[in-house]
């Protein structure tokens, strides 16, 4: 036989059971508690973390400037690569010095700044290199330019223009164009700022001049010696210097006072020589013969043979330096008619003897 409970049993189990589900909740909801009070204090310090932390765009040991978020810090860093690039068209050529990095770190008190206010900060310090082709004339250089194949184009622009200045003139190309100084070309790492990437700002470059030409003025009491002394110049150099001038007449008197006589020629840093043919028909000097005769009294001359220009076929080879003419040769190919010698007789006779009046 089963044992029967009584009421006051059952209401009292009853009771229990009641009093420890109620513990139950009271701690499940101490604990849902605790988890949510966890869970809104882990965000709120999240938050305020996230808010006190910023981008920074770092410089080396140099500089350290806060910006507003890392998009802002990668603009701010295109914008400086692509200006410190100048005229390269590759900005993957140039290299910064040193290397902004961008990091993410706590505030602090560090100002955040706009991204123009940034940019000027680090362009203040950063520097930017690029590996060019640099064109040395002499071991000296000259100009930079991005790379070999466009160097190598430069120099062969700058010597064609003066071949093809010569064709357009009607000039026989004896000798083609070719450069007077040496040349290298050499990698080096440069400024962009200074690399020149147009064809014609590096042809007028190499076409500067290296050294101005100068020009010395004929003075009173001057003599060739005294100018050649100032120029540090030979004889034979002035004289090929200046062609037209008869320079016997600057020791003889002041016949050429006050002329401007050339005694050094610019000189670019790079010079195109090249040698050219010109043929004319002109006429031929003649000689002059001077012969002493004991049958003139001293001091009188008198014309034997009158001189007679010839004609014939000449042809001049000439040496231009970057279009100037720089040296002419003069040789007769043919002629048509010889020249006539000039015969002048010069006394060195007794003078007559004069007879006073009676």
């Amino acid at each position: 036989m089963s044992e029967e409970i009584s009421p006051l049993d059952f209401e009292q189990s009853a009771e229990r059971r009641l009093r420890r589900v109620r513990r139950q909740l009271a701690r499940e909801r101490i604990i849902f508690t605790l988890v949510i009070g966890f869970l809104v204090a882990w965000i709120v310090l999240l938050k305020m973390g996230s808010a006190r932390r910023v981008c920074f765009i770092v410089a080396g040991d140099q500089l350290r400037v806060a910006v507003e978020s890392r998009e802002a810090a990668s603009r701010v860093l295109q914008r400086l690569r692509r200006d410190k690039a100048g005229a390269l068209e590759f900005e993957g050529q140039v290299k910064l010095d040193p290397e902004p990095t961008i990091e993410i770190a706590p505030r602090n008190h560090s100002q955040v700044l706009s991204e123009d206010e940034a940019y000027a900060r680090l362009a203040q310090v950063v520097n930017a290199t690029a590996e060019v082709t640099v064109i040395y004339v002499n071991g000296e250089p000259v100009l930079a330019v991005p790379s070999n194949a466009e160097a190598r184009s430069i120099l062969e622009s700058y010597r064609d223009k003066y071949a093809r200045q010569a064709s357009e003139q009607g000039f026989v190309l004896v000798r083609p164009p070719e450069f007077v100084e040496k040349y290298e070309l050499r990698r080096e790492n440069r400024d962009p700022a200074r690399v020149v990437v147009s064809k014609e700002q590096a042809i007028a470059r190499l076409e500067e001049p290296r050294v101005e030409e100068k020009w010395e003025i004929v003075q009173r009491g001057d003599t060739v010696e005294k100018i050649c002394h100032r120029a540090q110049i030979t004889r034979e150099l002035l004289q090929k210097l200046n062609p037209g001038v008869d320079l016997s007449k600057i020791d003889s008197g002041d016949e050429l006072l006050g002329t401007k006589l050339l005694v050094r020629r610019k000189q670019p840093y790079l010079t195109v020589e090249y040698v050219v043919q010109e043929e004319r028909v002109e006429d031929l000097p003649f000689e002059r013969e001077v012969r002493e005769s004991a049958e003139l009294p001293r001091g009188q001359t008198r014309v034997l043979q009158p001189g007679r220009k010839g004609r014939g076929r000449v042809v001049y080879t000439i040496t231009y330096h970057n279009a100037e003419e720089y040296d002419r040769q003069r040789k007769v190919v043919e002629v048509f008619r010889e020249p006539q010698k000039e015969i002048i007789l010069k006394g060195t006779g007794a003078q007559p003897v004069r007879r006073l009046p009676r």
